[in-house]
């Protein structure tokens, strides 16, 4: 558990090629942990490796097709990637395991990227219900208020999310590149 929780912490702070090496560790040691090779896909995902996050994750739903864990880490992925089938895929098959933030903020993301803000906004408000911390959730509900036309509560909900997340990964650049439009749009 111990390797589990330095390489979980290694990817929070940015350091990426220990939290991969970390997560390789952990697989090898427990090669038929769920958990092992979740943290795996997260951590290599997360480093920029995406292709072998999703090798990660697929090894993790191998061992446990009902890995809700696994199944957001994945469909995260093919959202960062702009494959939204198969993102909307992986988000409908999580929420059928476990209605939680992390899935319920990718389907608003999707419905965002659809054209349907009044879906966008209901998904990230139910993950809101439960996790008002949630960064993902954060970053739909912001797209929906700038589609409202509301800039400060988007730029502030911008602002929370990349505080939450820092500049790494797909919240944290998400939040960085509107911020950052925002500002150009004054």
């Amino acid at each position: 558990m111990l390797q589990a929780q330095r390489a979980v912490e290694l990817g929070l702070v940015g350091r990426f090629a220990d939290a991969r090496a970390a997560a390789d560790e952990l697989v090898r040691k427990q090669p038929v942990s769920v958990l092992a090779h979740h943290i795996r896909c997260y951590e290599l995902a997360a480093g920029g490796d995406v292709e072998a996050g999703l090798t990660a994750c697929a090894q993790a739903l191998k061992l446990d097709p009902k890995s809700y864990d696994a199944r957001v880490i994945q469909g995260w992925v093919h959202l960062a990637q702009g494959q939204l089938a198969a993102a909307s895929d992986d988000f409908d098959q999580a929420v059928a395991l476990r209605r939680a933030p992390g899935a319920l903020a990718g389907k608003g993301l999707i419905a965002f990227k659809r054209g349907n803000v009044a879906d966008a906004e209901a998904a990230a408000d139910e993950a809101l219900i439960l996790d008002v911390g949630d960064t993902e959730a954060n970053l739909v509900k912001a797209e929906a208020l700038l589609a409202h036309g509301d800039v400060d509560a988007a730029r502030s909900r911008y602002r929370g999310a990349l505080k939450r997340s820092g500049p790494n990964w797909f919240e944290g650049r998400q939040a960085s590149a509107a911020l950052r439009q925002l500002a150009t749009d004054k």
